[in-house]
């Protein structure tokens, strides 16, 4: 998902299939990201768990980002789309160049 992204972008390169993560404002949510192109939602949950959820329209992820995070995801998203559960170790961002995992 997230792996070799922050690296690829300083060399400007664009991954297919990466999902930008960025982290919010939200007591129970701790990043949410988007892919305009598969219309993909990613979100993780500060209790660690990440979920994809498939068919997002890009007015959703905008509206997503306007509001309460939790609420509208509990309103719009969850139980409205597909989701699958993206196991830890494939949604840890991978910092090539310094070497970092978060």
């Amino acid at each position: 998902m997230a792996v070799l992204l922050q690296a690829a972008e300083r060399k400007g390169e664009t991954m297919p299939g990466i999902i930008r993560m960025i982290p919010v404002i939200s007591s129970n949510v701790r990043e949410v990201g988007y892919d305009r192109e598969t219309q993909r939602l990613a979100v993780e949950f500060k209790g660690g768990r990440t979920y994809i959820y498939s068919g997002v329209r890009p007015e959703k992820w905008k509206a997503l980002l306007e509001t309460s995070i939790g609420k509208y995801l509990h309103k719009e998203i969850i139980g409205k789309y597909p989701s699958e559960k993206v196991e830890a170790k494939e949604a840890r961002v991978l910092e090539i160049e310094g070497g970092e995992t978060r």
